[in-house]
């Protein structure tokens, strides 16, 4: 019987995981534990339908994220059903969090390719989306930023340097030719029409509808805990505050899903308009809504797949 060999970079991988969610949770704890005795002051009632309604919200969203790839996939000549594409998307959410934050990854590559999609484009589409999510986000972020007045230097900066580098990528010539080339070097036919920017145009959208209907759940899981108004101007800062933040998560390498990035950004940036006891706590509730959105999205899916076989 052969026994597997750990490699020294997975030991060194998984030590830097563990240190990174180390670091990031004893921020969030530390941040909680010092505002722990004000939380009486700020919660006088948790309502529990507007949980259950960011919840629902924030499902929906992650189906029109599901959606934006499925257009991604058809740029790229591959059709899949809708039952099909749906478990593609969403079977492999159960390894979000699993260590090596890759498992996501495989696992969309492995049942695509099992639906009859290459490799190489299933690879390609993951990486436009990656781009079409980071893009659409960040021109939220951008929006709300410049509509608030009230500037970061860093993350303007940070947001800047991704907005250009958007506006190159997703104008039609570049990203047709940095198309065709990924798919000549995976031994892929180029695309026979170029993809117009009418098309770009439409999955950026789509994109972008993903981050404001998630940004409404916060609003909604913060309303739950926590009076705010109802007003444009704090919807807008927290479907920034809320793009932002998963963006960063997702850029950061190594950390599965984002795990305490995403929750140390929203912590510094909600301290600016909340209690610290409030901010402190919206970034965990924040990630449970989102676990639970994941699990289920899947048994949805699961529901869907065993009801239409028969």
């Amino acid at each position: 019987m052969t026994k597997l060999k750990t490699q020294p970079k997975q030991i060194i991988l998984l030590f830097l995981q563990i240190g990174f969610y180390a670091f990031f949770f004893y921020f969030i704890a530390d941040a909680l534990s010092r505002s722990w005795k004000d939380l009486p002051k700020h919660i006088h009632e948790i309502n529990y339908f507007y949980i259950f309604v960011s919840l629902i919200l924030f499902t929906f969203s992650l189906f029109i994220l599901s959606d934006g790839w499925l257009l991604i996939l058809r740029t790229l000549k591959e059709n899949l059903p809708a039952n099909r594409h749906y478990s593609i998307y969403f079977y492999p959410k159960l390894t979000t969090y699993a260590p090596g934050g890759i498992w996501f990854i495989l696992g969309r590559i492995h049942l695509a390719e099992k639906s009859g999609v290459p490799k190489i484009k299933t690879l390609v589409s993951l990486g436009l989306e990656l781009i079409f999510v980071v893009a659409s986000g960040n021109i939220l972020f951008l929006f709300s930023h410049f509509y608030n007045g009230k500037f970061n230097i860093l993350l303007t900066f940070f947001s800047l340097f991704l907005f250009l580098l958007s506006i190159l990528f997703l104008s039609p010539p570049v990203f047709n030719g940095i198309l065709n080339f990924v798919l000549k070097l995976g031994r892929e036919k180029p695309l026979g029409k170029k993809i117009k920017f009418k098309e770009i145009l439409i999955i950026l959208l789509l994109h972008l509808l993903y981050w404001v209907l998630g940004g409404i759940s916060f609003y909604i899981l913060i309303r739950s805990i926590y009076f705010i108004p109802l007003t444009l101007k704090m919807i807008v800062t927290l479907i920034g505050i809320f793009s932002v933040a998963w963006i960063v998560g997702i850029l950061v390498p190594f950390v599965a899903g984002g795990l305490g990035v995403t929750e140390v950004i929203m912590l510094g940036l909600l301290s600016v308009i909340f209690p610290l006891s409030i901010a402190s706590l919206v970034p965990i509730l924040n990630r449970v809504v989102s676990i639970i959105s994941d699990v289920t999205s899947v048994a949805l899916v699961w529901v869907y797949n065993r009801f239409s076989s028969t």
